[in-house]
């Protein structure tokens, strides 16, 4: 038997687009440049959107929000590949080819 039980997204997904840029800053060598676009990306390259895990949108009005486990994940991607950044932009960009 499979029992919903209501969550809150204010603890479930605490954070808007500049909270998660800021956090990562935060969190990341002064030499890593993390902005926007580059979340954009990463949302882009990790197929976040719709996926409950990392990312929730409310839709009157249009808001999106993001969790710890998307902050946690984009961490580990950046310390694990210093290359990570320079190749999602990379696939973001050339999108639409």
């Amino acid at each position: 038997m499979l029992i919903e039980v209501p969550k809150d997204i204010e603890q479930t997904h605490p954070y808007l687009q500049k909270d998660v840029i800021a956090k990562i800053k935060k969190q990341v060598n002064e030499q890593v440049v993390f902005n926007q676009y580059d979340f954009q990306a990463v949302l882009y390259k990790e197929k976040i959107k719709g996926n409950f895990k990392y990312h929730y949108m409310i839709k009157k009005p249009i808001i999106h929000r993001y969790s710890d486990a998307l902050i946690t994940i984009i961490l580990s991607r950046i310390e694990s590949n210093p290359k990570y950044l320079e190749n999602v932009r990379k696939q973001y960009r050339n999108r639409k080819k």
